[in-house]
């Protein structure tokens, strides 16, 4: 199966936000949901890259977990500390892995600050996306 997120001819790439869960390469899975979540798989271990939206956790631990279904969940790498990147991990923690957490120094106080000014987040997401309601992440994974 071919994946829309795949090219060979970078003349011919069109904007996809949204795949099916593919093998890009050997030990490398994408899952793209808004924003382009990588699973790598290293030995008996896996290490998750960015793993999304809190909307999309439990589409991102089924595509892992089909994928590398006996793997441990060794570490999660937050590139950054937007919303769509680093707040995907819930299904995983409620499933019982407990991975080590990656993340720039600056992630931590970023996500107190998303804690200090949620309403106004929430609104700003609201005005932004055309939401029907205010909605922004209140749990924190660092």
């Amino acid at each position: 199966m071919e994946s829309p997120m795949l090219t060979s001819n970078p003349d011919s790439a069109v904007l996809c936000t949204a795949a099916p869960p593919y093998e890009v390469a050997p030990g490398v899975l994408i899952h793209a949901a808004f924003v382009n979540t990588y699973c790598l798989k290293l030995g008996a271990d896996v290490v998750l890259v960015d793993p999304g939206l809190a909307l999309t956790t439990y589409s991102v631990h089924e595509a892992v977990r089909a994928w590398a279904p006996t793997a441990a969940l060794h570490t999660v790498v937050y590139t950054h500390g937007h919303a769509d990147h680093a707040f995907g991990l819930p299904a995983f923690l409620e499933a019982g892995d407990k991975p080590q957490i990656v993340a720039q120094e600056n992630v931590a106080a970023r996500f107190r600050r998303y804690a200090l000014t949620h309403g106004l987040n929430a609104r700003i997401n609201q005005r932004q996306f055309g939401l029907p309601q205010p909605m922004f992440p209140d749990g924190f994974d660092f």
